[in-house]
């Protein structure tokens, strides 16, 4: 009789140890890698390994900036006029290993490079709090006030009508001194036509 007590007594510490695993919050890794390459052409330069964080976002454009100011100090050259930086970041590790296969053939002559720095985590993402009400946001002013948009108009007319008056002065003043160099090339001829 004992016996039949233990059992269900047994396989309750199953369900309560998958209980306690799915209440324990789950740690997903982030994988990623940076890159280099020309912001122009096809034409890459310098890519990192695929690497994990336990960061849950990255700050892929910080880390990207961070990753070539890593390459600048440890002497890798870029031979370009504009290069473009960036990460990619995903949860899921095989998307990240297969988009890094492939970026050598993408952009021919990326080169892998060893980063041993951290990456820049993103900024925490504000939740608003939960409320019964309408909340009315105001939009922050705008960066060019319609007057300043009209003055910046103005000064690029006058610019224009100055660089205009400029160049016109500079063909009369061309124009001058070549119908002076005619004039003279002319009388030159008439006298050599005299003396003949």
């Amino acid at each position: 009789m004992p016996s039949h007590r233990r059992l269900p007594r047994l396989a309750v510490l199953p369900v309560a140890a998958l209980g306690l695993l799915a209440a324990v919050p789950a740690f997903a890794t982030t994988h990623y890698f940076c890159y280099l390459r020309d912001a122009y052409s096809d034409r890459g330069f310098y890519f990192t390994p695929v690497m994990a964080t336990s960061e849950e976002r990255l700050d892929e454009t910080d880390t990207g900036f961070k990753f070539s100011e890593y390459a600048s100090k440890a002497g890798y050259s870029i031979e370009a006029g504009s290069i473009q930086t960036g990460c990619l970041s995903s949860t899921n590790a095989g998307y990240v290993r297969e988009q890094h296969s492939h970026y050598p053939e993408w952009y021919p002559g990326m080169q892998e490079i060893a980063w041993p720095e951290p990456p820049v985590p993103a900024a925490p993402v504000e939740e608003s709090p939960v409320t019964d009400g309408l909340v009315i946001e105001e939009p922050d002013p705008p960066k060019l006030t319609p007057e300043m948009m009209a003055a910046n108009a103005l000064a690029q007319q006058r610019k224009y009508a100055h660089d205009l008056a400029k160049a016109k002065a500079e063909h009369a003043r061309l124009d001058a001194e070549l119908e002076v160099k005619l004039r003279e090339d002319r009388e030159r001829r008439r006298r050599r036509g005299r003396m003949q």
